[in-house]
C-alpha cells in the first residue's frame, strides 16, 4: 500500500583488515577499543541492505546471522540521537519512540546501521549497512485475511487489519459472527477505507458480498470472487470461479488448484444492478484476476481456453496445460460500454502463465506473476514475480517482461 517499495541487493564478498574503535555501547556496558574490520556487509534476516524505508513504518527489527557470542548495532543518520542496540542472542529491537524520531528528523536522508559481533573473545566490526529514508510516508495500514494452514476445511479465520507505524492488530471481521463461515475476498477503492467490498460464504446465510461505504453495510446477494474497483468507485468487476483443490500422489508440492469456470461480472454501485459482457464472459474461456488500469480507461485480466468439457470434476488430462494469458478491454464509464480487447502479454510468447495483475498508480509498470501453468502459483515452486513497462508497450505495441529478484 506504501508508494516507494524496499529494495536490497547482494551481500559483498569478505576481506579482513584491523582498525580500533572508542564507544560506549550504554551505561551498562564496557566500551569497544579493539576490533577487526571485515570487509563485507553483515549477513541479516531481514536483509535491509540499500533499502528505501518510510519515515512512519514500524521498528525494522532484524535478527545478525554471523556466528558470536555478543552484538551491538548502532543506528545513527545526519540529526538526532543515534540508536544503541546490545543483544546476547543477535536479535536486535529497535525502540519504537527513538525510531520514529530519527527517521522524522531525517526524511530524503541516509539511514545507517553500523554491525559488531564478538566471536572467539574478539569484536568484528562489518561494512556499515545504508538505506535511505523517504520523504514520504507509507499509507499507515494493511489489511489481510488470516487462516490456520489448510488443506480442505477450515476453523477460525478473519480479515484483519495493522498499522503500519507500530505492531497493533484489530479485526475487521472474523468468521465466529456468522458460525465460522468463509471470508476472503476483498478489495478497497482507491486504497481508501470509506470504500469496500469483502466476500463471505455460509451454509446457513448462503453467499453474499458486504459493501461497506462511509461506515453504512449494505449485502449485495451474489459470490464475489477476486474484485477491482473502478477508480471512480461507480462500479467493482469480480470474477466468479468454479476453484477445487486436488492433490498428487507423489511430488515436493503435493497439493495443486484448479479452475474448473471462471468468468467476470461488475457491480453497478448507484443501480444495485450486476450485469456482464461477452468481452469479459465468454464461455469458450477461463477469465479472472481482473484489475483496473488507474485512469480507468482499461480493464486488465488473465484468461485461458476451456479444455475441458466437464465443468464439475477435477480433469485427469489438460489440468497442467492451462496457461493464461494477459489481455485487457476498453471500457466508457458513461456510456457503460465495453470495448475492443487488446493481447498484453501472450502465454503462447512466454511458454508460462500468467497470473495477478496489478498496476502501480502511476499507470506505468504492471507487476504480474508467472509460473508453469494454472490459476494458483502459491504452489508452484517455478512462481517469480515479472515487471511490464505500460509505457513501452503503449508507444511499441509490443510487451517485455522483466524477472524479478
Amino acid at each position: 500500500m506504501g508508494r516507494r517499495p524496499i529494495i536490497t541487493r547482494s551481500l559483498m564478498p569478505l576481506v579482513f583488515s584491523a582498525g580500533v574503535l572508542v564507544y560506549a555501547l550504554n551505561s551498562a556496558h564496557a566500551s569497544i577499543e579493539q576490533y577487526n574490520s571485515i570487509d563485507r556487509i553483515p549477513r541479516i534476516n531481514p536483509e535491509y541492505c540499500d533499502s528505501v524505508i518510510p519515515p512512519n513504518i514500524a521498528p525494522l527489527n532484524f535478527s545478525v546471522l554471523e556466528a558470536g557470542s555478543r552484538y551491538y548495532v548502532n543506528v545513527h543518520s545526519e540529526e538526532g540521537n543515534p540508536i544503541n542496540i546490545y543483544s546476547r542472542s543477535g536479535r536486535i529491537f529497535i525502540p519504537e519512540g527513538p525510531w520514529h524520531r530519527l527517521l522524522n528528523l531525517n526524511r530524503g536522508r541516509q539511514l545507517s546501521f553500523d554491525i559488531f559481533v564478538k566471536a572467539k573473545g574478539q569484536w568484528n566490526r562489518f561494512l556499515t549497512i545504508n538505506n535511505e529514508i523517504a520523504s514520504e510516508d507509507i499509507d499507515p495500514f494493511i489489511v489481510y485475511r488470516r487462516i490456520y494452514p489448510a488443506y480442505i476445511s477450515w476453523g477460525k479465520m478473519g480479515v484483519y487489519q495493522r498499522s503500519l507505524q507500530n505492531y497493533s492488530e484489530s479485526v475487521i471481521l472474523d468468521n465466529e459472527s456468522y458460525e465460522k463461515g468463509c471470508l476472503n475476498c476483498h478489495a478497497f477503492c482507491r486504497n481508501r477505507p470509506e470504500k469496500m467490498l469483502i466476500g463471505i460464504r455460509s451454509e446457513k446465510y448462503g453467499s453474499s458480498a458486504l459493501l461497506v461505504e462511509n461506515g453504512d453495510v449494505d449485502k449485495i446477494g451474489a459470490r464475489f470472487g477476486y474484485t477491482s474497483w473502478h477508480p471512480s468507485g461507480r462500479l467493482a468487476v469480480y470474477s466468479i470461479n468454479k476453484i477445487r483443490q486436488f492433490f498428487h500422489s507423489a511430488r515436493d508440492e503435493v497439493r495443486d488448484v484448479t479452475d474448473l469456470d471462471s468468468l467476470l461480472a461488475y457491480y453497478l454501485v448507484d443501480s444495485k444492478t450486476i450485469k456482464t459482457s461477452p468481452q469479459i464472459s465468454n464461455k469458450d474461456y477461463l477469465e479472472t484476476y481482473p484489475t483496473w488500469s488507474p485512469d480507468g480507461r482499461y480493464l486488465y485480466f488473465c484468461r485461458a481456453p476451456v479444455l475441458w468439457s466437464d465443468r464439475y470434476t477435477v480433469p485427469q488430462e489438460n489440468y497442467d496445460k492451462v496457461r493464461y494469458e494477459l489481455v485487457r478491454v476498453s471500457y466508457d464509464l458513461d456510456r457503460d460500454e465495453w470495448g475492443k480487447m487488446e493481447t498484453v502479454l501472450s502465454a503462447e510468447d512466454t511458454g508460462l502463465t500468467i497470473l495477478l495483475p496489478r498496476i502501480s498508480p502511476d499507470g506505468r509498470w504492471l507487476l504480474f506473476c508467472m509460473c508453469d501453468y494454472g490459476s494458483f502459483p502459491v504452489y508452484h515452486d517455478s512462481s517469480d514475480l515479472y515487471l511490464l513497462d505500460l509505457t513501452a508497450f503503449e508507444q511499441t505495441g509490443q510487451a517485455k517482461a522483466v524477472a524479478g529478484q
